[in-house]
């Protein structure tokens, strides 16, 4: 398996974020609300385009209602190391 980089990994998890949200019709306007963000803001993260605190993602997976792993695998398959993860968010 090719490593993957930092932009890979925040395209795959706003990726994940828009299946759920699609899953739930959730628009991006109600989650960036319930996250008290602006929908600008969360339609980046979404895009994969930035990263967020470790804080917003735990509030986004709580809106979501989906364990913290529903976000970060890759089709049940974990496509990078623990600590490939800390270091996108320390």
């Amino acid at each position: 398996m090719k490593k993957q980089t930092a932009s890979d990994f925040l395209k795959k998890v706003g990726s994940n974020m828009r299946e759920i949200c699609k899953s739930r019709k959730m628009t991006q306007s109600e989650v960036a609300k319930a996250l008290n963000m602006a929908k600008v803001s969360y339609g980046i993260i979404e895009r994969g385009q930035i990263g967020t605190s470790l804080k917003t993602l735990f509030n986004i997976v709580s809106i979501l209602d989906v364990s913290p792993a529903r976000l970060l695998l890759d089709n049940g398959e974990i496509f990078l190391t623990k600590k490939d993860i800390i270091s996108f968010y320390a």
